[in-house]
């Protein structure tokens, strides 16, 4: 979608109006970075979960039998 986005408007707006390219490539940008933002934390909280540490470690002094 990206790709036919991008062809699109430089079909339209390629030559004429070089500035219209700029801008709308900027502003459809934003939702990209709004989406990899909010996806940080929880990649982080998954990968911390499950390679901390501390999940190896001695939890208790009980033995189980």
């Amino acid at each position: 979608m990206m790709m036919a986005f991008t062809s699109v408007l430089y079909l339209v707006f390629g030559e004429e109006k070089t500035w219209v390219l700029g801008l709308v490539s900027s502003l459809a940008n934003i939702p990209v970075l709004v989406f990899a933002v909010l996806q940080f934390k929880p990649i982080f909280d998954i990968s911390y979960s499950t390679y901390d540490p501390a999940i190896f470690g001695k939890r208790g002094d009980r033995i189980i039998v």
